[in-house]
């Protein structure tokens, strides 16, 4: 009776989204991808990750593409005299031993022209071409709406 009761509230509370811990591509690693999904309509969305530079030599974020939108951009966030505004980001220097953190403010990653909607639940991929490790691709779970990152 305890495992029919366990199994259904497993199921009623929906699928589960993780995203593996990190994802390496020579010493770019990311981690801790969060998405928020989008309300119906909504052109755009913002994808959220850490990025590691493990190795000696300092490398840049160049580009980024995704499964779900036409365009995806690297913007920034920028708080000024208490209003928030954003800005293009342009390429993203990663220093040797550095990180880097694309979070709600400071550095995201904006997918413009959505081919679907972003939805909880589901898991997005994204791809960040990197001027030195090149192309890292890595799973995007979709939070809810008013998501503030992923569960600690």
């Amino acid at each position: 009776m305890k495992k029919t009761i366990a199994v259904i509230l497993a199921m009623l509370a929906g699928p589960t989204v993780a995203a593996p811990k990190e994802v390496c591509a020579k010493d770019i690693c990311v981690s801790n991808g969060w998405a928020r999904a989008t309300p119906p309509g909504a052109d755009n969305a913002a994808v959220y990750f850490s990025v590691v530079n493990k190795g000696r030599t300092a490398d840049s974020l160049i580009s980024a593409s995704s499964n779900i939108t036409a365009n995806a951009m690297v913007h920034r966030t920028v708080v000024t005299g208490g209003i928030a505004h954003m800005e293009m980001g342009g390429p993203v220097e990663v220093n040797a031993g550095g990180h880097v953190s694309f979070a709600p403010i400071g550095y995201h990653l904006m997918l413009e022209g959505l081919k679907q909607p972003v939805t909880e639940g589901k898991v997005i991929s994204v791809t960040l071409d990197f001027a030195g490790a090149g192309k890292l691709t890595f799973p995007v779970p979709v939070l809810g709406v008013t998501a503030a990152g992923p569960p600690r």
